[in-house]
């Protein structure tokens, strides 16, 4: 793996300008990184929300197994941009 260079950092800062930050660890969240979540801190890396409790929002209950996760970059994609019937 190639080491990152001074231009991809700055790079990263840029589309970082809309606080596209994790509010746990402050890191930028970038279009690969898995991320999940939190109804109160909202949008976080998985990672870092790694042991936090996963509580039915309608039943208070909490659920067994592992937070439900995604793709950062996926939230960017237009409705229908994965079948190619976007706008």
């Amino acid at each position: 793996m190639m080491p990152e260079s001074n231009y991809s950092r700055a790079i990263d800062d840029v589309v970082a300008a809309d606080d596209d930050r994790c509010p746990v660890c402050a890191e930028i969240i970038k279009p690969d990184d898995m991320c999940s979540t939190d109804i109160e801190l909202g949008i976080c890396h998985a990672a870092c929300l790694e042991g936090s409790p996963h509580v039915d929002l309608e039943t208070d209950e909490q659920l067994d197994g592992p937070i439900p996760t995604y793709r950062y970059g996926d939230l960017d994609q237009p409705k229908g941009a994965e079948d190619g019937k976007a706008d």
